[in-house]
C-alpha cells in the first residue's frame, strides 16, 4: 500500500501522478492498517489503476481536486469517493455505451430509433457507439469468439469482443418478429458470453403495430439475464415505428413525444447501474 500524504503535497502529487487518488478526509474511512496523520488532513493514497477503471479514477481525482477546499473546511466530516451524482455536478464521467441493433431488412425502420439513441446519449455526455449487426454481417454462429484459438478469431469478431469488454453498459434495440426476437441481433449476441458479464443492459423495443415490440422485449430480458448482464427495470417501447421519426430522423407525433419523455428516466436508470457495476468491479474481482 502506498504512503499517505498531507493535502499540501497531495495536490501536487495527484496532478503529476494519475494513479494517486484523493481517498478520504477522516481517518475512520481509511483501512485499519493504514498509517494515520493528523485528523485535519485530507488523505491521498496510491491506487494502481487497472485499464477498465482508469477513466473512472481520473474523473474522481479531478472532482476531488475541485472540492478540496470544502474538505479542509469541514475536518469532522467523513468523505469517501465521489458518487455519480456528485460527478454529474462537477466533472462528467462518460459511460461507454454500446447500442446494438439487429435488423437486416432493406427497408428497416428501427435504424432511425437506434441512431436517435446514439445522439440522445451523446447529448447527455456519454460515449455511445452503434453496433449494427447488418454492417458487421457476422456469419451464422459456428464458433463463439472464445472457441477460437488465441489470435485466430476473425478480425471483426475480435474487435467487437474488445469493445464489449470495455463497455460500461449496453442498449439492445429490438424489433419483434412473430412474437419473437430478431435473428440478426440474437446471432450477434450469441457469439459472445463472458465478454458481457457484470454490466447492465437496457432494452428498447419497437414495432409497426400498437404492441411496440413488447413481446420481444420480454424475451430479451431473460436472454440477457442468462448471459450475465443486469437488465435494468426501465424500458422504452415504441409503437408505430414508421411514423415516429421525420425525414431528418427526429421524433415526431404522439409516439415521438412519448419517446422523448421516456428517455431521461431510462438513461438515468442505466447510468446508475453502470456506475454501481463499475464501482463493484473496481472494488472486487468478479467471482468468475
Amino acid at each position: 500500500m502506498g504512503g499517505l500524504l498531507h493535502l499540501s503535497v497531495a495536490m501536487m502529487v495527484i496532478r503529476a501522478k494519475p494513479d494517486w487518488c484523493l481517498l478520504a478526509h477522516s481517518p475512520a474511512a481509511l483501512p485499519v492498517n493504514a498509517q494515520r496523520t493528523p485528523a485535519s488532513c485530507v488523505y491521498a493514497v496510491y491506487l494502481p489503476a487497472e485499464p477498465r477503471s482508469a477513466r473512472r479514477k481520473a474523473a474522481r481525482v479531478r472532482l476531488a481536486l475541485a472540492s478540496a477546499p470544502d474538505l479542509r473546511a469541514s475536518p469532522k466530516r467523513s468523505t469517501g469517493l465521489a458518487s455519480r451524482g456528485k460527478l454529474n455536478e462537477g466533472v462528467a464521467m462518460a459511460d461507454r455505451i454500446l447500442i446494438l441493433y439487429g435488423s437486416y431488412r432493406s427497408d428497416r425502420q428501427g435504424i432511425h430509433l437506434a441512431n436517435w439513441l446514439v445522439r440522445a446519449f451523446r447529448e447527455r455526455g456519454a460515449e455511445p457507439e452503434l453496433i449494427d449487426a447488418k454492417v458487421l454481417d457476422l456469419p451464422m454462429l459456428d464458433r463463439m469468439y472464445k472457441e477460437y484459438p488465441a489470435g485466430q478469431a476473425p478480425s471483426a469478431l475480435a474487435e467487437l469482443a474488445d469493445k464489449i469488454r470495455n463497455a460500461d453498459a449496453f442498449v439492445f434495440v429490438t424489433g419483434e418478429y412473430n412474437w419473437g426476437v430478431q435473428p440478426g441481433l440474437k446471432n450477434l449476441t450469441d457469439h459472445f458470453l463472458e465478454e458481457w458479464y457484470w454490466r447492465p443492459a437496457a432494452i428498447v423495443s419497437y414495432s409497426a403495430g400498437r404492441f411496440a415490440g413488447a413481446r420481444a422485449g420480454v424475451a430479451w430480458h431473460s436472454i440477457l439475464s442468462e448471459m450475465g448482464m443486469v437488465v435494468v427495470s426501465s424500458t422504452i417501447a415504441v409503437s408505430g415505428i414508421g411514423r415516429t421519426f421525420d425525414a431528418a430522423g427526429e421524433p415526431q407525433g404522439d409516439s415521438g413525444a412519448s419517446l422523448t419523455r421516456a428517455f431521461p428516466r431510462f438513461a438515468d436508470d442505466l447510468a446508475w447501474w453502470a456506475e454501481a457495476a463499475g464501482a463493484q468491479r473496481d472494488r472486487v474481482t468478479p467471482p468468475y
